[in-house]
């Protein structure tokens, strides 16, 4: 009787070894694939192919919509930035862009665009700078503590695309004339003071006619001479002072209706 309980115990102990051999097996092999899996996903993070711009949706890409014009077809615009960063400042690095353009999901051109800012959808705008009817796209390029620098993509009507070259360039918060195709553009110079920058579009590009600055006429006495030069062949070294005046600090951030006038027409009128 005690051999038999011997032999009983023995097999049991086989029996119970190969089961924990097989759960160990079954359990190592589940743990395998998991980890094959894992590693199969890609990062969201990782580096686009730079030949592939319309890869994938990750991190690093986001979509706008816009009608060039009222009922036309919805265009997407997808920007995806690349990772490679074009210089080695680190406090305004470069970044490269892909800027794709697509209709009902048909891709119709990707071009590169640059920006020291990691673009983001309030970073596109539409507007028409060329006041042709048809909306134009805003690309903030640089942003500073008080100003922000744009490049202006045209709008291709005729092909439903943009030029893949900036034709402008503008830095500060413009105010648009359609009536006279000009462009007023603002930019902080300092704490107190601002230039501002008329433009005037001819023969298909912006022209700097003339510009507005200011300056303490006795530091701390609250009065400014304001002056506004002409701008000679679209050379800024070129000026002539066309209109000059001082006035209180008041009047500066007051009524600029004479001024403004000088600024976009060269005169009181």
């Amino acid at each position: 009787m005690r051999t038999l309980e011997i032999l009983f115990l023995l097999c049991f102990l086989v029996l119970l070894t190969g089961c924990i051999s097989s759960l160990d097996e079954e359990q190592f092999t589940s743990l395998e694939q998991k980890n094959s899996k894992e590693q199969s996903i890609p990062s969201s993070s990782g580096i686009l192919p730079s030949t592939e711009p319309n890869d994938s949706v990750n991190d690093n890409t986001f979509c706008v919509s816009f009608r060039p014009i009222e009922f036309s077809p919805e265009l997407i615009i997808t920007i995806t930035r690349i990772d490679n960063q074009l210089n080695e400042d680190l406090i305004f690095p470069l970044w490269s862009y892909y800027c794709t353009v697509s209709q009902a999901n048909k891709e119709l051109q990707s071009f590169k665009i640059e920006s020291n800012l990691d673009l983001e959808s309030s970073h596109i705008e539409f507007i028409d700078m060329d006041f042709d009817g048809y909306l134009d796209m805003s690309i903030v390029i640089a942003r500073g503590v008080s100003n922000s620098t744009c490049d202006y993509y045209r709008y291709i009507a005729d092909k439903s695309i943009f030029e893949e070259t900036p034709f402008f360039r503008a830095t500060g918060v413009g105010d648009f004339f359609p009536d006279t195709k000009q462009i007023i553009t603002t930019v902080r110079s300092s704490a107190v003071f601002y230039e501002r920058d008329m433009y005037h579009y001819t023969d298909g590009k912006y022209v700097h006619a003339r510009r507005e600055t200011a300056d303490w006429k006795d530091y701390g006495s609250g009065n400014i001479i304001l002056r506004i030069m002409e701008i000679q062949n679209d050379v800024e070294y070129f000026a002539t002072e066309i209109f000059s005046t001082t006035i209180t600090e008041s009047e500066y951030y007051g009524d600029r209706s004479i001024r403004d006038n000088y600024l976009r027409f060269g005169s009181d009128e």
